[in-house]
């Protein structure tokens, strides 16, 4: 191979690579999207509670809000991210931030029922209740968005690796008997 097909070759994987790290941002940004649409509690946010995973009702006051778009770790469009005082049945209170518009300037001010999902870690997603049924399509989609992820990265480092590394070379025994029989050595 010439230096010229190698450089391109470089650049071709480069390139490429770079198309890879674009179509993985664009992949998490349009499935965060379809995520963000759904209202039930899906988004994980911190919370000082570690319960099970077992789903409570909450009140939650809300608090100002900042709007967010038209990309951003919601997805693409316009999202509300707003502050909220949780109050849970057992009298507890946490201050969290919540994405998604899952409360929007008009519920600033107002006492808002919202539905907690807790893990065992100590995260929590909140959300409107009633979406019951679209919980593990849901949670579904979280994994694909995961796995999706991890895919999209894979890929796009090899690309990386390939670029600076060049092209696959040969094994020494076979250039060695190559240039021998280029020489008239060969046995």
């Amino acid at each position: 191979m010439t230096v010229g097909r190698i450089a391109r070759s470089r650049w071709r994987s480069l390139g490429a690579s770079l198309v890879g790290w674009a179509a993985l941002v664009v992949l998490y940004l349009v499935l965060q999207t379809i995520a963000s649409a759904y209202p039930g509690p899906l988004v994980t946010v911190t919370s000082p509670y570690t319960v099970s995973s077992t789903e409570t009702l909450v009140e939650a006051e809300a608090g100002p809000c900042r709007r967010e778009g038209p990309v951003s770790g919601s997805g693409f469009g316009y999202w509300w991210t707003c502050q909220a005082v949780i109050r849970r049945p057992d009298g507890a209170t946490a201050l969290i931030e919540l994405r998604s518009s899952t409360l929007t300037p008009d519920d600033t001010g107002t006492r808002v029922t919202l539905e907690e999902s807790c893990g065992a870690g100590g995260g929590c997603a909140y959300g409107r209740p009633g979406y019951g049924g679209w919980t593990v399509p849901m949670r579904l989609l979280t994994y694909v968005i995961g796995i999706a992820v991890v895919a999209a990265l894979v890929m796009a480092c090899a690309g990386v690796v390939h670029a600076v590394l060049g092209p696959p070379r040969r094994p020494t025994l076979m250039l060695a008997r190559r240039r021998a029989d280029e020489l008239g050595d060969a046995p």
